[in-house]
């Protein structure tokens, strides 16, 4: 039984530590308590963010990569393979992006995002250092783990 006082949740992905914005944090407790119904994530990469990452940070505030061959990732949530543990965690298929060629408008990509089904932006993350596809071949390799952490050590 999830309780507010009793867990806090700590998301993590591989290479560093991502952001939850607040109106994403109410989407994760409103799917957790199954107040709203569950949906596909996407992930995403990001080439700008403006004003700088916070915990206000919307989609809107992300430029999507575009050109090179990038296309989003729809995440089929029966991939994602959960470990209960201390702490618990989930993890997801690496996912492949293959370039054709460099971005248009921004060049280089300096993290990545996973939105809902609606849009909405879950979880964002930056890259520990940027990437920028040049030729056709070049390849970025995602592989998003949450994690689930008590409040108190067990």
């Amino acid at each position: 039984m999830l309780t507010s006082c009793a867990i806090a949740a700590l998301l993590l992905f591989v290479l560093g530590t991502i952001t939850i914005p607040n109106a994403a944090e109410a989407i994760l407790l409103d799917a957790a308590t199954g107040k709203t119904a569950a949906t596909t994530w996407t992930l995403r990469l990001y080439t700008a963010i403006s004003p700088a990452l916070s915990n206000g940070t919307v989609v809107a505030h992300l430029t999507e990569a575009a050109g090179g061959g990038y296309a989003a990732i729809a995440l089929t949530a029966a991939n994602w393979v959960t470990t209960p543990g201390s702490p618990s965690s989930s993890a997801y298929p690496k996912q492949t992006y293959t370039f054709t060629g460099a971005l248009t408008g921004n060049p280089a990509i300096v993290g990545y995002y996973l939105t809902r089904a609606d849009g909405s932006l879950v979880v964002i993350e930056p890259l520990a250092a940027s990437f920028t596809p040049t030729t056709n071949g070049d390849v970025l390799e995602v592989t998003p783990v949450v994690t689930l952490a008590s409040i108190v050590s067990d």
